[in-house]
């Protein structure tokens, strides 16, 4: 059916939305899609062939349970009438008749706006004037015909597009034996977390994206270290081929799969004895490179959820994102520590001095707060900052999440929240949040670590999409020092990714103030960092009772247009213990990206931010340039020992001010 709901014609995309829903037996689940006919608020909705009559119900009641249609608003079709929607099409796409060919063939149906027939079919009976476009292996007589390589070279060829969804077709029979209950339909479904490949072509056809299948059988929940490494070694070289081949070098990166389908964690080994070290995010450490090393090619995002319902649902929003009701304020939820306490505080001042609308629910000291359903309702960006688990974020903010406004989840720190391979339950938080109504989710994936959220919502404001922004807050973790592994290679410092569309957009009110790189002459710049100096009060009760806090806590805005990619984080030690008595201290690290300069330099000094520890910067990498020249990666790390840590000059306030970061190349 993609090539009837989404099409091209003269360089324009025609979609209606196409929501899928996941039946067994008698039960079914509809509880996402009527979420999203609320919000989208359509003239009339057309169910192809038989639907239960409880589905056609809950079309036609009120909300907030059902759709609030009215019959006449419903029309059935059956799929036997799937070529009338074409009146004079004299071309069709034939594909041979398997899964992973189909899937492809749908897309470029959809591409060309011609239907698609699938060999064994009614194929057969097109008139003989008709133009046959085949793919695969099929009976028919053809006029052009393709493998499934030479069509992903086509449809490239076509589109010029940089952007790629990479699924697994297996996935037909990969799935979790767990128990859905659905809210707005009885019974149960017992095959959850399955067959998101069907849903490719939707997401790949409205936004002219390149689909590339990888077909693997699922490994044993029990599978070791080398097992899990090797399969997402493969899939980087397979990634990595196919891409090099069709000769898409960066842009985006879409896993609709599930970590069973295609696997999302990978190891590291100590080279001193080569035991197993770190469990890595493959998405954004691996599958975002192209050529193994630190610097993203590709900002990448993972699309998957409880039911093909909830798939469907959400490209529903992300597709159409801007012609549905969505939030238009800020949540800043916070609680464990101090200095996380005073971030949000101070964000939450920043925000509004930019013209947006901000609500928080803050813990002070241990006093649990569970924010009612309607903290939630209206809110386009959560931003959350303390522990979290399986189904939670922190000690209490658990899972029972009211239906969303197209909410991006933004969760630094906290634990769990999405680590799909330790717990693959209905109730696991990101999943809960795609189900209720979320565009996006960043959450751990695997292993532990630390988000710093400033690189992030920086760029986030300046219009780039989800996945760029997560991009190069990753980068930011590639400093010298920072993730440095004893004896290995410099790795990244957490397993931090992203649920939903990398190419994704979301709005502020306005953007923060930009970032730049300033090139004094061949070895001589400056990073001019944008710096709020915020000041933050508040009582606590973490260290002494009603303990009053009166201190400033930093917030940069490093986003820039230069290959720059820098953050201001805190120190562990942001308030000295028993007495909490805060200071401003703070640290910094980052890659950036400078030339084209002679051959030759060597070293690199920063001149105005002294350390204890000597040198904070080194030449990270090299690139070749033009006329003999190079490009040098700079990395550097201001120490996170909170007693070598230093102060921005810059004024007190709820705005940014810049804040220069002088260094000098020398050979």
């Amino acid at each position: 059916m993609v090539p009837v709901a989404i099409w091209t014609e003269t360089d324009v995309i025609h979609k209606y939305p196409l929501l899928v829903y996941q039946q067994e037996g008698n039960s079914f689940d509809a509880d996402s899609a009527v979420h999203f006919l609320q919000k989208y608020k359509p003239s009339r909705v057309i169910l192809v062939g038989s639907a239960p009559s409880a589905l056609e119900k809950l079309l036609t009641s009120a909300a907030p349970t059902g759709a609030s249609l009215s019959a006449s608003q419903v029309m059935h079709i059956t799929p036997d009438e799937y070529l009338t929607y074409w009146k004079n099409s004299d071309i069709a796409v034939i594909s041979g008749n398997d899964y992973e060919t189909a899937l492809a063939a749908s897309v470029y149906a959809s591409l060309i706006n011609t239907p698609l027939i699938i060999d064994g079919g009614n194929g057969k009976s097109l008139p003989a004037s008709v133009y046959k476009i085949c793919v695969g292996t099929v009976s028919a007589d053809c006029n052009e015909h393709y493998t499934l390589e030479q069509l992903q070279a086509e449809y490239i060829n076509k589109t010029n597009t940089n952007k790629v969804i990479l699924v697994n077709p297996a996935d037909l029979g990969i799935f979790v034996q767990e128990e859905l209950v659905p809210n707005r339909s009885a019974g149960s479904l017992h095959k959850i977390y399955s067959k998101t490949s069907l849903l490719s072509p939707i997401l790949a056809s409205a936004k002219h994206e390149l689909l590339l299948t990888l077909s693997l059988s699922k490994l044993s929940d029990t599978a070791k270290e080398q097992q899990i490494t090797d399969r997402a070694n493969l899939i980087d070289l397979f990634l990595q081929k196919k891409l090099n081949s069709l000769n898409v070098s960066t842009g985006y990166l879409t896993i609709m799969a599930t970590p069973d389908a295609i696997e999302n964690g990978y190891y590291y080994k100590r080279e001193a004895d080569s035991s197993y070290y770190l469990l890595a995010n493959a998405d954004t450490a691996k599958y975002s490179s192209q050529d193994n090393d630190t610097i993203l090619e590709f900002a990448t995002g993972r699309i998957f959820g409880i039911t093909v319902t909830d798939v469907s649902s959400y490209l529903a929003r992300d597709i159409f994102w801007g012609e549905i009701e969505n939030g238009n304020a800020i949540l800043l939820l916070a609680a464990d520590s101090i200095d996380v306490i005073g971030e949000s505080m101070g964000y939450k001042k920043v925000y509004s001095a930019y013209g947006n609308n901000v609500d928080s629910e803050i813990d002070h000291g241990h006093q649990s707060p569970k924010p009612e359903p309607g903290k939630y309702i209206g809110k386009s960006f959560i931003q959350f900052k303390d522990h979290g688990n399986f189904e939670q974020m922190g000690r209490s903010f658990y899972y029972e999440l009211p239906e969303l406004d197209n909410t991006l989840f933004l969760t630094g720190v906290a634990c769990r929240t999405c680590i799909y391979g330790e717990f693959k339950k209905p109730t696991l938080y990101c999943m809960q949040a795609i189900r209720k109504g979320a565009s996006g989710y960043i959450g751990m994936f695997v292993g532990g670590g630390l988000m710093e959220y400033q690189y992030f919502v920086s760029a986030l404001t300046n219009n780039l999409t989800i996945g760029d922004a997560l991009k190069g807050s990753i980068m930011t973790h590639y400093s010298a020092g920072y993730v440095k592994l004893s004896g290995g290679p410099d790795t990244p410092s957490n397993g931090f990714g992203l649920i939903g569309d990398p190419t994704l957009k979301i709005k502020f009110a306005n953007p923060f103030p930009r970032s730049q790189l300033i090139q004094k002459n061949e070895s001589s710049y400056a990073i001019r960092l944008q710096v709020a100096r915020v000041p933050v009060e508040f009582v606590s009760n973490y260290i002494n009772p009603n303990k009053r806090l009166n201190f400033n806590t930093f917030i940069s805005s490093p986003y820039s247009t230069d290959d720059m990619y820098v953050t201001t984080f805190k120190s562990y030690d942001f308030c000295q213990y028993p007495d909490a008595i805060c200071v401003d201290r703070t640290a910094l690290n980052g890659l950036v990206k400078v030339g084209p300069v002679t051959k030759g330099y060597q070293r690199v000094k920063f001149i105005n931010i002294p350390s204890q520890y000597g040198d904070i910067g080194k030449i990270y990498s090299r690139a070749p340039a033009e006329n003999g020249k190079e490009y040098l990666w700079i990395s550097f790390e201001r120490s996170m020992d909170a007693y070598d840590s230093f102060e921005y000059s810059v004024p007190v306030g709820n705005e940014f001010y810049p804040f220069d970061i002088n260094f000098v190349l020398s050979k």
